[in-house]
């Protein structure tokens, strides 16, 4: 996939969700528990492209790993700092693995060679080099590729480390500090940045016995060995800000469950900007969960905030930004220029694509209001980018993200979840052939206003195709999908008015079977879907909508009616024919579509059925009218 559409959200979210775990805790914890004396289990562990270099490189450096995915769970034997003596690590993109285990295999007994990603490569280390060099290791190496000579033993002098270029040099030393003989004390020399991971590096140290000392620039940390044990990870902010930024943009509310504002994540801190752009942030400090709401008739305001203590969320606020009434001014991330990516200038640089006025300075930026416009956004492999400008694209028409697969360095599932919060205004109409299924659906659309699609029109095209090419051809599905349809008062087919040529018994025969392949079925409900995506729902009608095409539609009704019924239903629509021939027909067509392989005609579960004999069209509107659950019905 080179690009990926992100359709806008329609209406007012109302949605719970839960997020990956903590990217953030996750590597601390894997680094604590490969030096910890015995075994330790970590639960709700984010699978990641950064997590699994963390992974990999432990497991290189001869420590016993087994992990459960589907439980989230990681379990490893530690071994108390005797790593395996020669090994070589590729921290893949992974600037949290890359400075953890720079440190950490400085303790080994041998010869460790750590490279990674070009991106990686790119990346400063010299800072946390030259601190290694002050307790006597021998690294060979500027940046990536690295030679790291281990059996380091302190030569008893401070270690001085600026703090001014990334918070993850801080931690790195902190985290493997009890392993070094004596201990290890630290000096910043400059102030730092990020400073909220270096608290969750604390923290997690603390949760496995390990005690840091601080007093405003110096850390000391005493040699000992961490306690092995359950360490439970909590979601991860970075991650979940994306979805609050949604509810900003959109309206309505997300909540987020897991995920407390007692947090020590820094990037739980981004709610508080939300609020002052004029959310309403629910959750008290000893909830675990968070929920941001916006109401739809107001409107957000822009802020001016420095975000250098939650810069991996500055770019999400960038892109809540346009669609505020006032200016945005972040401040306090000029060293993020140094991540994955440039995100100060390349931030601006996208907006500006998407028709946003930005302007770039040297700490930051500012970003005025404005209706984005449609382009393809560069992420520049930066899978925070990627994220942020999906924000951009729910809230405005025709925003591509190139390279969309960059987010499964840390939230994998990113796409997935994202759709998950869109809110359907969708009516899902099944029912047995002639229940009165379009009679009714196109009364409740006018009712409604919402859009209406015949799913059975798109089979009786397909049948209509196929009767015409004289046989079913190769690669039906792509057959199928490659037909133009137009289903509104009248069916158009590739051009052609068919409205009337799609209702003859031959046709209505070839349907049933086009609908029995399974590469038809496919082709045609992605298209069903993609249809009601982009209206923000509709009232489909068919045989399969609750139950295959849209099953968290929130209004789904299943119609029948009695044989004879039916029977003269279908006969009035085709008075040519013979009342027995229609009967036979119709007995035909019900034994078809409820005992076909694929998708056969059923009632969905949580469906209302109605029986339509002897009762008005108006009666079974009304009827299904009074089910739904949004306001303005």
């Amino acid at each position: 996939m080179t690009s990926y559409e992100v359709v806008p959200f329609r209406w007012p979210l109302d949605a719970t969700v839960r997020v990956p775990g903590s990217k953030s805790y996750t590597n601390r914890y894997l680094v604590i528990a490969a030096l910890a004396p015995g075994r330790s289990t970590l639960e709700g562990v984010l699978f990641s492209d950064d997590t699994e270099a963390m992974i990999d490189c432990v497991r290189a450096l001869g420590v016993a790993v087994r992990v459960d995915r589907a439980a989230r769970v990681v379990e490893l034997d530690g071994c108390d700092g005797q790593f395996r003596r020669d090994a070589t690590l590729n921290v893949r993109q992974s600037g949290t693995t890359a400075r953890f285990i720079t440190p950490l295999v400085a303790v080994g007994p041998g010869r460790y060679t750590i490279d990674g990603d070009p991106q990686m490569r790119a990346r400063p280390m010299g800072d946390l080099i030259d601190a290694l060099g002050q307790l006597g290791a021998r690294v060979e190496g500027g940046s990536l590729p690295l030679v790291v000579h281990g059996g380091v033993r302190r030569a008893g002098r401070v270690v001085r480390l600026p703090g001014n270029v990334s918070s993850q040099f801080l931690s790195g030393l902190l985290l493997s500090a009890p392993a070094f003989s004596g201990g290890m004390e630290i000096e910043l020399t400059t102030d730092l940045v990020s400073s909220s991971y270096v608290d969750l590096t604390i923290h997690a140290m603390a949760a496995a016995g390990v005690v840091v000392e601080r007093k405003g620039r110096f850390f000391s940390v005493a040699q000992q060995s961490y306690t092995p044990g359950t360490f439970a990870i909590e979601p991860d902010a970075s991650a979940a800000s994306y979805l609050f930024a949604a509810a900003a943009v959109v309206g309505g509310r997300v909540r987020v469950e897991g995920l407390g504002r007692h947090s020590k994540q820094g990037d739980v801190a981004f709610v508080e900007r939300l609020a002052a752009m004029g959310c309403e942030v629910r959750g008290h400090k000893d909830d675990d969960a968070i929920e941001v709401y916006r109401d739809p008739e107001v409107a957000l305001r822009g802020i001016e905030t420095n975000m250098g203590d939650c810069s991996d969320v500055a770019p999400t606020l960038a892109c809540v930004a346009p669609f505020a009434m006032t200016p945005t001014r972040v401040t306090g991330i000029g060293f993020s220029r140094q991540k994955e990516t440039d995100r100060v200038a390349n931030v601006v640089t996208e907006l500006r694509r998407c028709g946003v006025k930005a302007i770039e300075e040297a700490d930051g930026y500012i970003v005025h209001p404005g209706k984005p416009e449609s382009a393809t956004v560069e992420t520049y492999r930066d899978h925070r980018m990627a994220m942020a400008f999906a924000v951009l694209g729910i809230g405005s028409e025709g925003i591509r993200i190139a390279d969309p697969r960059c987010v499964a360095k840390t939230f994998p599932d990113f796409w997935e979840t994202l759709e998950s919060l869109r809110s359907l205004r969708a009516i899902a109409i099944d029912g047995v052939l002639g229940s009165g299924k379009t009679t009714v659906a196109r009364a409740l659309a006018a009712r409604t206003g919402l859009a209406y699609l015949d799913t059975g029109a798109m089979y009786r095209c397909v049948g209509l195709a196929w009767l015409r090419g004289g046989g079913f051809l190769e690669n039906s599905g792509r057959f199928a999908s490659g037909l133009r349809f137009d289903i509104s008062d009248r069916v158009m087919l590739e051009g052609e008015d068919v409205t009337e040529l799609i209702r003859t018994p031959d046709v209505s025969r070839a349907a049933s079977q086009v609908a029995t392949v399974a590469s038809v079925r496919e082709a045609l409900v992605a298209q069903q879907r993609a249809w009601a995506k982009r209206r923000g729902g509709g009232v489909l009608e068919g045989r399969d909508i609750a139950t295959v095409v849209l099953p968290s539609a929130p209004v789904k009704v299943f119609l029948t009616a009695s044989a004879g019924e039916r029977a003269r239903r279908r006969h009035s629509e085709a008075p040519g024919q013979s009342l027995d021939a229609v009967t036979a027909d119709l007995v035909w067509r019900d034994h078809n579509d409820s005992n076909r392989e694929v998708d056969p005609l059923q009632v969905a579960v949580g469906a209302v059925v109605i029986d339509t004999t002897g009762i008005t069209v108006d009666d079974v509107v009304a009827r299904i009218v009074s089910l739904v659950p949004w306001e303005n019905r």
